[in-house]
């Protein structure tokens, strides 16, 4: 597969970029990260046109330097997969501090998570970390909470939960979702226990143009005509 991709676009709303590690298998399938990021990429544009998601391979970050570095010049959401060459490891942490949100699976230990510009550790929660966790109505503890979520969700190793983790990504860092609005979600507990027990049928009627459309209808009518 050709690492090549094209930059982002001007109508791009939401732009995140993927940097996986080459030849990394996933445990989906045992298809390789590179091919399930590209497929995730092309059915986020089927949710929303606007949502571009580029992905190289940590090979590419040499070869492709200037293209990968105007990518992230532009990049909302960093998504770091399974990379753990030290040079890879190195060229990241140099060129990607400005971007303000970075999710790490599977990775070296010095690529760290990143919620709006705060890192987080990956691991062991700091004492800071479970003091804020413990504050009710904090944004920080939102966000945590949203991380906790996604690793979650990735972990479970589906396609559905890779597509719901990166929506959940931009309603929460980059700009609402309309479709995860339309939801009717009551907070985000409510939003993640919605997708915990039918993600699959949810992903699916996201995907479907009809489906979207009578979403759209159902919230224009008031609760108690629905």
């Amino acid at each position: 597969t050709m690492d090549c991709r094209e930059p982002f676009s001007t109508k791009a709303v939401a732009k995140l970029l993927a940097i996986v590690g080459d030849r990394s298998i996933s445990p989906l399938k045992n298809a390789s990260w590179e091919d399930v990021m590209t497929h995730t990429a092309a059915r986020l544009k089927w949710i929303e046109e606007g949502y571009k998601l580029l992905v190289f391979t940590d090979s590419a970050l040499a070869k492709q330097e200037k293209e990968i570095k105007l990518a992230v010049a532009q990049t909302d959401i960093l998504i770091i997969i399974n990379v753990q060459n030290q040079g890879s490891v190195k060229w990241v942490l140099q060129n990607t501090q400005m971007i303000p949100t970075v999710f790490c699976f599977d990775c070296f230990p010095a690529l760290e998570n990143k919620l709006g510009g705060l890192k987080v550790s990956n691991n062991n929660q700091t004492m800071i970390e479970k003091l804020l966790l413990s504050v009710p109505g904090n944004e920080v503890k939102e966000s945590l909470e949203i991380l906790r979520t996604v690793q979650e969700a990735w972990g479970r190793h589906n396609s559905d939960d890779i597509r719901f983790s990166l929506l959940l990504l931009i309603n929460s860092f980059v700009r609402p979702v309309p479709i995860l609005q339309n939801l009717r979600a009551k907070g985000f507990s409510t939003l993640y226990c919605m997708i915990k027990n039918c993600g699959p049928q949810i992903i699916d009627c996201l995907l479907d143009p009809n489906c979207r459309k009578a979403l759209v209808c159902l919230n224009k009518c008031a609760p108690t005509d629905q």
